[in-house]
């Protein structure tokens, strides 16, 4: 078979309820140079029998189940190892297409501009029974952005403006060693953090993905668990370190990492030493100043962002 343009990858386990719907919306689309790869890590409920049903009815769909169980990480890791196109999207079981444009649109913006490497868009929120919650923007203008500026806004407030892996498509050729396993929480910021580092972020307005919130979704345990505070050191600890990264991160970024991390105090009350060495490089006096300065143009700062869509870059 001839090297399709783009691979949909579809890492699943017991969304047997949402199944249809994501393989529907890719099945629907009006870009067609592609292939599907199913991954499902060993459901128990209907969803290989609804994969199989579907893989015979259309040949651009590849059921590829991982051996044993791979974990999170693991079976999107496997996803990337079955990929033949030479751009990579991802579609979770519990999500789906907004618009039958949906590969079509992000694809030219990579046609167009050979430096993007990561392409997003806004995302209708459902929740579970498929009812609107919103439209969210991490970018307030559609566009193209520097993409070592947005990671490194992404580090200095610890959140992921980019999007989940359903709302992103990317170059595979970009990525490298793929999910770090060690992640649980924040396994796909880590990774557009990488990226991000190698290349410029293209935005579109159009909500094109939507993006399931669920009573069964792991987010919600891992934040209880205290497991989103955990990464949230690691990432920073591993972007200070990077060869592209580090250096960008100032000490205005490091003081307001710091300033978020003080907020998300590690479980059981242990510490891992980060927090006094960013304050140690930022200096004391300079934590001050920074602080206070923190203080009295927040409420500015804020009325800028939702006024103009540059400060989503220059935070």
């Amino acid at each position: 078979m001839s090297q399709p343009t783009i691979s949909v990858l579809l890492p699943s386990l017991n969304q047997a309820e949402f199944l249809p719907a994501a393989i529907e919306s890719v099945l629907e689309q009006d870009f067609a140079d592609f292939e599907m790869v199913i991954a499902d890590a060993g459901s128990r409920d209907a969803s290989r029998a609804i994969i199989a049903r579907y893989a015979a009815q259309d040949a651009r769909l590849r059921v590829c189940p991982p051996e044993g169980d791979p974990g999170l990480a693991g079976n999107w890791n496997h996803c990337l190892t079955q990929a033949r196109g030479r751009f990579v999207k991802f579609m979770f079981g519990d999500d789906r297409f907004m618009s039958r444009s949906a590969l079509r649109q992000l694809h030219e913006v990579f046609a167009a501009r050979p430096t993007v490497v990561l392409a997003t868009s806004a995302v209708q929120l459902l929740d579970a029974r498929s009812q609107p919650l919103g439209v969210r923007r991490g970018f307030p203008r559609a566009g193209v952005y520097p993409g070592v500026a947005v990671a490194l806004n992404c580090l200095q407030r610890l959140s992921n403006f980019v999007g989940e892996p359903s709302v992103v498509m990317f170059r595979a050729d970009a990525a490298g060693r793929g999910f770090n396993p060690r992640y649980r929480h924040l396994v796909d910021l880590e990774m557009w953090l990488r990226l991000l580092a190698a290349g410029e972020l293209a935005v579109l307005a159009e909500p094109l993905t939507a993006f399931r919130t669920h009573a069964g979704q792991l987010t919600a345990r891992n934040v209880a668990a205290g497991t989103d505070a955990v990464e949230a050191r690691w990432l920073l600890r591993d972007a200070w370190q990077h060869p592209v990264l580090g250096p960008g991160l100032t000490r205005r970024h490091l003081f307001r990492a710091l300033y978020t991390l003080r907020k998300q105090p590690l479980p059981g009350g242990v510490t891992d030493g980060l927090e006094d060495e960013l304050l140690q490089h930022i200096g004391p006096a300079r934590y001050r100043a920074l602080w206070l300065q923190h203080k009295l143009t927040r409420p500015l700062s804020k009325l800028l962002r939702r006024l103009s869509p540059s400060q989503a870059i220059r935070g």
